[in-house]
C-alpha cells in the first residue's frame, strides 16, 4: 500500500512537473514568436531607415546643387554689374573728354 501511495504522488508530481514543462514551452514558443516579430519589425525599420537616408541625402544634393547655382549666378551678376559700371564708367569720361573738346573749340571759334 506505501508502495501505491508513493506512485500516485510520483504520478501526481510527474504530472505536475509535465505541465510545468508544458507551460515554460508555451512561453519560450510565444517568447519566440515575439523575437521573430522583433527581428521582422527591425529588419523594417532598418530598410526604412535606409530609404529616408537616401531620400535625404538626395535632398541634400539637389539643396546644395541649387545653392551653388545661385552663387555661381549671383557671382556672374556681379561680374556683369561691375562690367557695366566700368563701361558707363568709360563712356562718362568719353563724355567729359568731348565736353571739354567743344568747349575748348567754342572758346576758340568765340
Amino acid at each position: 500500500m506505501e508502495d501505491t501511495l508513493i506512485l500516485e504522488r510520483l504520478e501526481r508530481a510527474t504530472e505536475k512537473m509535465n505541465t510545468k514543462i508544458d507551460n515554460i514551452t508555451d512561453k519560450l514558443n510565444r517568447m519566440e514568436v515575439e523575437r521573430a516579430k522583433s527581428e521582422m519589425l527591425l529588419t523594417t525599420l532598418a530598410t526604412v531607415s535606409d530609404k529616408h537616408e537616401k531620400e535625404i541625402n538626395e535632398l541634400h544634393d539637389i539643396v546644395n546643387r541649387r545653392v551653388q547655382a545661385d552663387l555661381e549666378r549671383e557671382k556672374q551678376r556681379e561680374v556683369t554689374e561691375k562690367r557695366n559700371a566700368q563701361s558707363l564708367n568709360n563712356k562718362l569720361v568719353i563724355a567729359g573728354v568731348i565736353v571739354t573738346f567743344v568747349q575748348i573749340l567754342l572758346d576758340y571759334l568765340l
